[in-house]
């Protein structure tokens, strides 16, 4: 190495681990050294395309989201005085996903006010509630539930119109892989014909496994297991709570009627009663000189059965007709 050109191709020759040998490429060629200086940058470029390839190939959680099960089937059942949307989820790993979020989203036709048909319009289910919102921790099986209010796209759907029904509800779940960081998303669907009316998920899938430690096994052969619901509305969502609104306002009226008819005949027989004692007066009266002369008029006692008397002929004054009585 006597001058510039020479050192530069030792340089070149250690980096790119071409050797020691015969040296093709001399210091009197400058072209050679751009050459050369072009293929070493290339060489690494697509060394570093391929392996960036390979490794995003082989890291995609495209398997991890086969480990995410949903059930085969939704239920629509009570569960604290609400029809509810309910369907399963779980993770058969042993190494959960993190930051899980979950929605669903009902597809089905649409009219607009102009006479406009959408055929797939999407309406969002709201799977929060006062326990708990779309962020889940994934470790056990989990019932997802809908409440099917005056919000929902099912409120107007009974037991026999959601099975002539024309929707798809679509599940997507999302969270992140613990070892690579990466998110995995998993997609599920439920037809009409795939939604049980009056049944609810069983519970048998959780069992006691080692009680010293308290520890519980999944039993995943139960994941999908159903059971009837007795007393069960086949009705809507909002007939029923039609039917629940009248029945509250009934009893509210008719205890708030007792209440004032209770208050109007007490009130009343409490001012007949000081109508009758003023007009007791005594039979007798006493003269300056001490002796009592009797007293020609009537006395007007108020014996006991004219109070109940009066009593009966004020209840009587406010019975209803059956004209204004309430069919509630």
């Amino acid at each position: 190495m006597d001058s510039f050109g020479t050192a530069f191709l030792f340089s070149l020759e250690t980096q790119t681990t071409i050797g020691y040998g015969l040296r093709v490429v001399t210091p009197h060629c400058w072209m050679g050294f751009l050459m050369v200086i072009i293929q070493s940058v290339f060489s690494c470029l697509v060394d570093g395309i391929l392996i960036g390839c390979i490794f995003a190939k082989l890291a995609r959680p495209k398997k991890r989201a086969v480990t995410l099960k949903f059930s085969k089937c939704a239920c629509i059942a009570e569960r604290d005085g609400q029809l509810c949307l309910m369907f399963r989820i779980g993770d058969i790993r042993s190494s959960h996903l993190y930051g899980v979020t979950i929605r669903a989203q009902m597809m089905r036709p649409r009219i607009t006010q102009e006479g406009e048909c959408i055929p797939l319009f999407c309406y969002d289910l709201d799977l929060k509630s006062k326990n708990h919102d779309n962020n889940l921790l994934l470790v056990w099986p989990m019932i997802i539930t809908h409440q099917i209010n005056a919000d929902s796209p099912l409120y107007d759907y009974s037991a026999e119109e959601i099975k002539n029904a024309d929707f798809e509800i679509i599940i997507i779940l999302e969270g992140v892989v613990e070892q690579t960081g990466l998110l995995c998303q998993a997609r599920t669907s439920y037809l009409p014909s795939e939604i049980k009316w009056g049944e609810r998920f069983s519970s048998a899938l959780m069992t006691l496994y080692d009680e010293w430690e308290r520890q519980f096994s999944v039993d995943y052969k139960q994941f999908n297991k159903t059971y009837p619901v007795s007393d069960m509305p086949m009705c809507s969502a909002r007939e029923l709570d039609e039917k629940r609104f009248q029945e509250r306002e009934g009893l509210d009226l008719e205890s708030l009627r007792g209440y004032q008819h209770g208050y109007q005949h007490k009130r009343l027989l409490d001012i007949k009663t000081q109508e009758a004692v003023k007009e007791y007066r005594p039979n007798s009266r006493q003269q300056s000189n001490g002796s009592c002369e009797p007293r020609e008029e009537k006395a007007g006692l108020a014996s006991m059965e004219s109070l109940e008397q009066l009593e009966q002929n004020i209840s009587n004054s406010y019975l209803r007709s059956p004209s204004r009585q309430s069919n509630v």
